[in-house]
């Protein structure tokens, strides 16, 4: 079982961020630690000393195979796309946030750990996983392109801009369309 999933980004406000992968000084062994602590003293870890901090725009996608870091951040509204979301999700840290007790909420570390991939650092991050949108087709002023697509990942991702009508085919795979932008749309099979 995987969870697999990307972040698509519908609106921001100001300055936003997500976090994706680790950075190229970050260890196992310091990123436990440093996790370990901040959950036993409630005190901050600086995250951007061990996960990617990239600048998000509106219509960015940021793909998530299982096993990379991940987050957010402030001031965006994201359309998480996922495979598997009812599955299971490792929490390795959580901001502090605190539960209905007072307390930071639980975390998983033990079993988030060895599930992490070390080797998805800044580089790779930037190369696999930050969608560089690719002109797939046009029909008139209509155009799809591909945000994403992976061969680990279960989905792929697909843009359509639509000033009018769009025909196309499903080749009898499941398809979702979500509205991003704009006031409505009429399917027609």
């Amino acid at each position: 079982m995987e969870q697999q999933e990307s972040y698509y980004i519908m609106e921001k406000q100001g300055t936003s961020h997500v976090y994706l992968g680790l950075t190229d000084t970050c260890t196992e062994e310091n990123f436990y630690q440093a996790v370990k602590a901040a959950q036993e003293t409630a005190i901050p870890i600086p995250l951007k000393d061990y996960v990617n901090e990239f600048e998000a725009e509106k219509g960015d996608l940021f793909l998530i195979p299982t096993g990379t870091m991940h987050a957010s951040g402030k001031n965006n509204l994201v359309l998480e796309i996922s495979s598997t979301t009812w599955w299971f999700t490792f929490k390795i840290y959580d901001f502090l946030r605190k539960g209905m007790d007072g307390k930071p909420r639980p975390i998983n570390i033990d079993h988030a750990f060895p599930n992490i991939d070390f080797y998805k650092k800044t580089a790779w991050v930037q190369e696999n996983l930050i969608a560089k949108p690719v002109l797939l087709q046009s029909q008139g002023r209509n155009q799809m392109v591909e945000l994403g697509q992976r061969e680990d990942l279960l989905f792929y991702v697909h843009r359509l801009h639509l000033t009018d009508k769009w025909e196309d085919h499903t080749d009898h795979q499941m398809v979702m369309f979500n509205l991003v932008e704009g006031e409505n749309y009429i399917l027609r099979q």
